[in-house]
C-alpha cells in the first residue's frame, strides 16, 4: 500500500491510496499526545479514506514551536485549516482533551460557515456540559506532573521519571494541554446537527457509560456510545482497536453512500 504525505503546519495528512478520497478523518490527540499516535490507523482504514492528524505546536516536527495554553487558539487555527484544505465529507475525532478541541471545532465551523462535519466521534471524554472529575495537574512541579499523569492515566513507561531532559519535555507540553483542558468552559449553544458518537473504555475510571451518554443532549440527529475493554487508553489494546476501527470503516462507508452513520 503506497502512501502519500500532504505538507501542512496542523495536519500530518495521508492518502493510502492511488485515487483522491472520498471520506477524510480529522483526528485530535489527547493531552501530551501528538500525531504519531494515530498514525498506524493507516494500515486499517479503506483506501479512499483520507486521515488527517492535528499536529500541535510543542511536539514531533513543531517541537521547536511554543505550545499553546489557550483551546480557542487552536479550535481557530484547526477550523482555518479544515476550511482550506478539506472538499470531501469528513468525521472528527478525538480522544480525552481531542474530543473537547473536535466538539468546539464542531461549532465553530457551524457558527463560520455552516459547515457540518458528517458526524462528530469523541472519546475518553465526558460530555462537555458536565464537569470534569479528572484532578487539576497543570499547576504542577515538572516531575510531579509527569508521575502523577503516569500514576492517574498510563500510557508513559514510569522509568521516563529517571530522565530529568526527557521528563522536562514531556512537562512542556503536558503543562499547556492541561491548562488547555482545565481552562475550558462550556458555553451552552444550540445542539449541533451532526450525528454524534462517544466511546470510551470499560475500565476507564475518569468517564462512565452515564458521562458518555450525556453527549446525547449535544445533537440533534443521531447519537450512539459504545465502550471497549480497557481504560483511559483503551484502543491501545490490539482487539479494542480493531473493534474502534471496525466501528469507523463502517461509519464511513454509510457515509459516502448516503445511509446514517450509525
Amino acid at each position: 500500500m503506497s502512501v502519500t504525505s500532504r505538507k501542512s503546519v496542523w495536519f500530518r495528512s495521508f492518502n493510502t491510496g492511488p485515487m483522491q478520497p472520498r471520506m477524510a478523518i480529522v483526528v485530535f490527540p489527547y493531552a501530551g499526545g501528538g500525531a504519531a499516535a494515530f498514525q498506524s490507523w493507516l494500515q486499517q482504514l479503506p483506501s479512499w479514506v483520507a486521515l488527517h492528524l492535528v499536529l500541535l505546536p510543542g511536539r514531533e516536527e513543531r517541537f521547536w514551536e511554543t505550545p499553546l495554553f489557550r483551546g480557542a487558539e487552536i479550535v481557530e487555527k484547526v477550523t482555518e485549516e479544515i476550511m482550506s484544505t478539506l472538499d470531501v465529507p469528513f468525521l472528527l475525532f478525538g480522544h480525552s482533551m481531542g474530543s473537547i478541541l473536535a466538539f468546539e471545532v464542531a461549532r465553530r465551523l457551524r457558527q463560520i460557515c455552516s459547515c457540518n462535519p458528517s458526524a462528530l466521534l469523541v472519546s475518553g471524554r465526558c460530555a462537555p456540559q458536565l464537569i470534569s472529575r479528572t484532578p487539576r495537574l497543570a499547576a504542577l512541579p515538572d516531575s510531579d506532573l509527569v508521575r502523577q499523569v503516569i500514576r492517574l492515566y498510563g500510557g508513559i513507561p514510569p522509568e521516563v521519571l529517571n530522565d530529568f531532559e526527557l521528563v522536562e519535555m514531556m512537562a512542556r507540553v503536558l503543562k499547556a494541554d492541561l491548562h488547555v483542558i482545565e481552562s475550558y468552559q462550556y458555553v451552552t449553544d444550540e445542539a449541533l446537527q451532526c450525528p454524534i458518537a462517544a466511546y470510551g473504555g470499560h475500565a476507564d475510571p475518569w468517564v462512565t457509560q452515564t458521562e458518555l451518554n450525556a453527549w446525547r443532549e449535544q445533537t440533534m440527529s443521531v447519537f450512539t456510545a459504545e465502550q471497549y475493554e480497557g481504560g483511559h487508553f483503551y484502543f491501545r489494546s490490539v482487539e479494542s482497536e480493531h473493534q474502534l476501527l471496525g466501528n469507523l470503516r463502517g461509519i464511513c462507508e454509510r457515509v459516502t453512500v448516503g445511509d446514517p452513520p450509525f
